[in-house]
């Protein structure tokens, strides 16, 4: 496993430009942090993918080129990725407002969510012992 490192920490699809040229740039970085490794990219598949499996492919692939990922470290970021943060925030703080637009969001979402879990563990399966 990985020692905490510096991570992002609020990547979102608007914290990422694509150049003409195709290169992938990650801005605004005034979030950053110590934390995992695994909590950022799994928070990152989230944010930024819609739950389409082409894009969390995608994501997965270009990211595995840069560091590669062991078997127990894409099952600990399928784990983290079950666990949506709209369901820690509305269970934290329940009689907030913003709590049931994120009850509204998980169940719009849900299915697609699910569908993104077979993707990871498809993701999982397929990666090294």
């Amino acid at each position: 496993m990985v020692h905490p490192a510096l991570i992002h920490n609020d990547i979102t699809a608007h914290n990422v430009i694509i150049s003409n040229d195709g290169q992938l740039f990650i801005i605004d970085w005034d979030h950053m942090k110590l934390g995992s490794i695994y909590v950022d990219l799994a928070t990152t598949l989230m944010n930024t993918t819609q739950f389409n499996p082409v894009f969390m492919h995608s994501l997965l692939k270009g990211y595995e080129e840069l560091r590669p990922l062991n078997r127990v470290e894409r099952k600990l970021i399928s784990a983290l990725y079950r666990l949506p943060r709209e369901a820690w925030h509305i269970a934290r703080f329940p009689n907030r407002p913003r709590s049931r637009n994120m009850l509204d969001i998980m169940e719009q979402t849900w299915l697609l969510r699910l569908r993104g879990m077979d993707v990871l563990d498809e993701w999982v399966n397929s990666g090294p012992n």
